[in-house]
This record gives C-alpha cells, sequence and structure tokens, in this order.
C-alpha cells in the first residue's frame, strides 16, 4: 500500500501562518513527522481516516483518492493508534477481544501470539487483566502497537509516537516498530522524540 499526502494545508498554532505537507509512505518504512507542537497534527489523521474533509490538495492510497466518502473503505487496512485512550475502563484483555471482533481474527491463536509477543518485550502477561485506564502512557502504547502486529494492517498511523530518553523504554518501542515494518506494513508517526524521528526511513521536520 502507497499513502500519499500532496500539497495538505496546516495551520501554525498561535499564529496565522500556515504550511502544507506533501510526502508518501510505502510498506515497510516508518516516516515520521517530527514536532514539538503535536496538536498542530490532530487534524492529520482525521484527514487521513476519512472523519474531516481537506481544504486543498489531495491524499491518495495506491493512487485512489481518499475523501470523507472513500475512506470507509480504505479503514480497513489502517491501523490507528491514538494519543488519548485511556478512558477505556474494561480490561486489557476485553479491548482485545473488541479488537480481534472488529478485524474478524480468531481469538485463542491472537491472544497466544499477544501473550508471546509480551514475553519478547519483557511484560507479564498478567498486565491483560488489568483494567486498560489503569496502565501507563508508555504501557497504553505498547499495548496497541502489539495489537497492530497480531493483527496487521497495510498502514499503521500513530498519533504521538514516544518514549523516554534512550532507555530501555526506546529499546521496547524500536523493537515493536520494527517487527511491524517486517511484517511489510508502512508506518506514519507523529513523534517529539528525536531518537524516535531518526530511527525511521524518512524524517519530516514542521
Amino acid at each position: 500500500m502507497k499513502l500519499e499526502l500532496k500539497d495538505i494545508p496546516f495551520e501554525t498554532i498561535g499564529s496565522a501562518s500556515s504550511y502544507s505537507l506533501s510526502f508518501t509512505v510505502e510498506g515497510q518504512e516508518l516516516v515520521s513527522i517530527y514536532t514539538n507542537n503535536a496538536s498542530e497534527m490532530g487534524c492529520l489523521f482525521d484527514y487521513i481516516l476519512g472523519f474531516k474533509p481537506y481544504k486543498s490538495g489531495y491524499i491518495s492510497i495506491d493512487g485512489a483518492v481518499v475523501d470523507t466518502q472513500s475512506a470507509a473503505y480504505f479503514r480497513q487496512s489502517m491501523a490507528f493508534v491514538p494519543t488519548h485512550f485511556c478512558e477505556y475502563k474494561e480490561s486489557v484483555v476485553d479491548l482485545f477481544h473488541l479488537h480481534l471482533k472488529a478485524n474478524d481474527n480468531k481469538e485463542a491463536h491472537c491472544k497466544e501470539q499477544l501473550k508471546q509477543l509480551l514475553k519478547e518485550i519483557g511484560i507479564d502477561k498478567e498486565i491483560l487483566k488489568q483494567k486498560y485506564c489503569s496502565l501507563t502512557p508508555f504501557e497504553q502504547q505498547a499495548i496497541l502497537l502489539c495489537f497492530s502486529i497480531v493483527s496487521p494492517k497495510d498502514l499503521v498511523l500513530i498519533d504521538h509516537l514516544w518514549c523516554d530518553e534512550e532507555n530501555e523504554r526506546h529499546t521496547i518501542v524500536q523493537y515493536l516498530l520494527n517487527k511491524i515494518r517486517e511484517q511489510g506494513s508502512g508506518i506514519l508517526a507523529v513523534t517529539n522524540s528525536e531518537i524516535l524521528a531518526n530511527s525511521g526511513t524518512k524524517r519530516i521536520n514542521v
């Protein structure tokens, strides 16, 4: 799958200035948008997912235009890791079951895959019993990235990919990103982490 954005306009928060973005994301690529104002990119994924119309330019997937009318079809091939998804009050495994149901995956096989993946990154499988809203932001992001590996999509969109300074958490995030790419998926991520921004195939500074 090839995602292309051409001359999509954005406004700079706190000023009257604006700018536009043009780039592509293809299979096995990690394209990082580096910004210290991630909120400016809030509408980027709304545009790609078809939840909000863009004013000019175009977005396409494999040459077909993506807009509010056509996006529902393309969303079937995308996974979205949101910045704020901390209000879910049920357990991680309940969330996982919802994810599998939405994607028509076989539960037993995928659950074993998830447990193995958690073991690989050093997270105890008991986390599956915890309420999702009780997890740290890092744990929530790691869990959703794991979902994207167990139930792969052609394109993974990550709103505010983050980690602390270079440490074990960075290693875990990088490991999960590499696993996603090894499956052939492309990744588009907004981040304010220099380390993560420099670890991809393309870096876009905003």
